[in-house]
C-alpha cells in the first residue's frame, strides 16, 4: 500500500503572494526565521514528499509558464549571465524540478476548488488548503467543514500550529484534556481516529477523558450534512483478557457524545484489535497529531495519574519536528490495515471474546486512502 500523503489543495495566485510576502529569507536550516516562520514552513511543505500537490492550472498553461523560465535561462546564458527570475518563477522550477526527480507528488487541476457544496466529498474534508480567497470566507470554510484554509491574510494565525504546543504532567496533578490540548484558536477537525488499548476499560475514566477530550477537539458547530467521524482502536479486554461488553461501551461513546453536543451528526467505529497492533497511544484528527505516553485515560477526579508528556501539533505546518509527518503518515497507514482487515460485529456468529471486531458503522474519511 502507497504510504499516506495529505492532498493540499493550492491555488497559483496564493503561490504568487506566499513569494511575494517571503522576498529574500534565511534557507531552513538557519535557526531563525523571523516574521515569516509560517510562510517559511507553507514553502517547505509545498516542495515536500510528504503530501499530493494540487494546483489549480492546466497542464497546458503549467508548461507554457515553464517554458517562458526556461527562455529567460537560455538568453541569459548566451549573455553569460544569470537569469533573472523572480521568486515565484524560481519556486515554479523548483516544483518542476522536484517533480521530474521524484521528490514531489504534483497533480495540475485546471479548475479550482469551490468553497461550496463540493467540499462535501470525503477527500476534500480530509485535505488542507491554501488559498487566495478572503480571510472571511476562509474563515467561514473552516467553520463549515472542518478544514484549515490559509491566505496570506490569515496566516500568522496559524503559528502555534508551526510548534508542539504539548505540555508535561507529573503524577497526581491538578489537571485535564481541556487545559492540556487547549488553544487560542482552536484547530477545525471533521474526524477523529483514538488509538489506545486502554482507552475504554473503565467506565469512570471513560467518561471523565472522553468526555473532556471530546469537548476540547470536537467543533461546536459544523455542517448539518457532514457527519462527524470517529474511530476508537482498543482490546476491549481487561489485563487478565476478560472481555467487556462491546455494545454497553459503544452506547456510552454515544451517550457522551450526544450531551456535550446535541446537535452534531456522527458515526462511532470502535475496532477491538490485539495488544500487538499498536503500541503507541495516540489521537489524530485531519489537522492534529497529539501523542501521549501515559494514555488518554490519564485523568482519575481531575488528577494525571502518570508522570507523563503530551505532544500536540498539526504534523503538515510543523517545522520543528522533523519525525511529525512520518508518525501520522505511519499511524494512519497501520490504522488502515487493521480496518480493513478487520469485520463487523455478527451477534449471530459471534460474541465479545472474538479476537477482533469492528462494532458501529465502520465509516471513517481518514481511514480512507486518498487518491
Amino acid at each position: 500500500m502507497e504510504r499516506y500523503r495529505k492532498n493540499v489543495y493550492c491555488d497559483w495566485e496564493f503561490l504568487e503572494s506566499l513569494m511575494s510576502k517571503l522576498g529574500d529569507y534565511p534557507n531552513f536550516d538557519n535557526s531563525f526565521l523571523g516574521n515569516n516562520e509560517v510562510a517559511i514552513c507553507i514553502k517547505e511543505l509545498l516542495l515536500s514528499s510528504d503530501v499530493k500537490l494540487f494546483l489549480n492550472v492546466s497542464k497546458d498553461f503549467y508548461d507554457s509558464f515553464l517554458s517562458e523560465i526556461d527562455n529567460k535561462r537560455k538568453k541569459a546564458a548566451r549573455k553569460g549571465k544569470d537569469p533573472q527570475l523572480t521568486d515565484f518563477e524560481k519556486l515554479v522550477r523548483e516544483i518542476d524540478l522536484k517533480q521530474q526527480n521524484n521528490e514531489l507528488h504534483l497533480h495540475h487541476n485546471a479548475s479550482k476548488v469551490h468553497f461550496d457544496d463540493s467540499l462535501l466529498n470525503d477527500s476534500y474534508l480530509n485535505s488542507l488548503f491554501f488559498s487566495c480567497e478572503s480571510k472571511e470566507i476562509c474563515k467561514k470554510v473552516m467553520e463549515d467543514y472542518g478544514v484549515i484554509v490559509i491566505n496570506t491574510e490569515n496566516m500568522n494565525n496559524f503559528k502555534p500550529l508551526i510548534f508542539d504546543q504539548g505540555v508535561a504532567l507529573r503524577k497526581d496533578e491538578v489537571s485535564c484534556w481541556n487545559k492540556c490540548l487547549e488553544m487560542k484558536n482552536m484547530i477545525p477537525c471533521n474526524s477523529l481516529v483514538i488509538v489506545d488499548n486502554y482507552i475504554l476499560n473503565e467506565t469512570d475514566k471513560i467518561e471523565e477523558n472522553l468526555t473532556s477530550i471530546f469537548d476540547v477537539l470536537i467543533p461546536q458547530k459544523i455542517d448539518g450534512r457532514i457527519h462527524f467521524h470517529i474511530a476508537i482502536f482498543t482490546t476491549l479486554c481487561n489485563d487478565r483478557g476478560i472481555p467487556y461488553n462491546s455494545k454497553s461501551r459503544l452506547e456510552l461513546v454515544h451517550n457522551i457524545l450526544c450531551k456535550i453536543r446535541p446537535g452534531l451528526h456522527f458515526t462511532i467505529s470502535i475496532i477491538k484489535c490485539s495488544k500487538d497492533k499498536f503500541h503507541d497511544r495516540t489521537i489524530i484528527t485531519n489537522n492534529l497529531y497529539i501523542g501521549c505516553g501515559g494514555g488518554f485515560d490519564l485523568f482519575k477526579k481531575g488528577k494525571s495519574q502518570k508522570t507523563t508528556t503530551i505532544s500536540f501539533f498539526n504534523p503538515f505546518l510543523n517545522f520543528y519536528t522533523i519525525w511529525s509527518r512520518k508518525a501520522y503518515s505511519n499511524l494512519i497507514s497501520d490504522a488502515i490495515k487493521v480496518f480493513n482487515n478487520t469485520s463487523m460485529f455478527d451477534e449471530s456468529k459471534m460474541n465479545d471474546s472474538f479476537p477482533s471486531f469492528v462494532i458501529g458503522e465502520k465509516q471513517n474519511r481518514l481511514l480512507t486512502q486518498s487518491t
